[in-house]
């Protein structure tokens, strides 16, 4: 079972694979080969990490709720992320730890044919992972329903929840541990 949070994020890395992956064997294709450097799968990591992050917003809704993408809109995405990728890749290939045999054209009729293929192929898998995510966040909803029903919202707690730090209600039994002057004895 994921949270919505999780799923969010799980999105947002499968994209950007999805993406990079799109783009290296678009590069590979049209550019009649790729080499690629022994540090090349820890730039790629590095990239699909901050994915990850980047995507987090703070203070917007911390509790973010999950909807699927349509497909049009599942594929334009990925088409964007191929479209960013391929411009930086092609004008920096040493920064995704490959060197390509010769300059691929910034636009041709085959690199265009080859993201468009492999942006097909890649979003049919994205929508597939993303019907998973979803049946993983109905089968949340549909426990968390059983739960409310049956009462029951959590573990049973082996100790009272934490409050914040307000003192006692009678002055005379502070904790051991409290600050200042003893107290007066009786």
């Amino acid at each position: 079972m994921i949270a919505p949070q999780q799923a969010l994020a799980l999105r947002r890395l499968l994209l950007t694979v999805a993406g990079l992956t799109g783009t290296l064997v678009a590069h590979a294709v049209c550019s009649g080969g790729l080499v690629i450097a022994p540090a090349a799968p820890l730039v790629w990591g590095s990239i699909c990490c901050l994915a990850v992050i980047v995507g987090v917003r703070p203070g917007r809704n911390p509790r973010p709720m999950w909807r699927e993408w349509s497909p049009a809109g599942l594929l334009a995405r990925l088409v964007a992320v191929e479209m960013a990728l391929h411009l930086a890749l092609t004008g920096a290939p040493w920064a995704f730890g490959v060197t390509v045999h010769h300059s691929p054209d910034l636009v041709a009729p085959a690199t265009l044919a080859a993201h468009g293929a492999a942006a097909l192929v890649l979003a049919l898998a994205l929508m597939a992972a993303q019907h998973v995510l979803s049946a993983a966040q109905n089968l949340i909803d549909a426990l968390r329903r059983v739960l409310r029903v049956t009462g029951t919202t959590g573990p049973p707690r082996s100790r009272p929840p934490h409050h914040s730090h307000r003192p006692p209600a009678d002055p005379w039994r502070r904790p051991l541990g409290a600050r200042g002057p003893p107290s007066p004895a009786m």
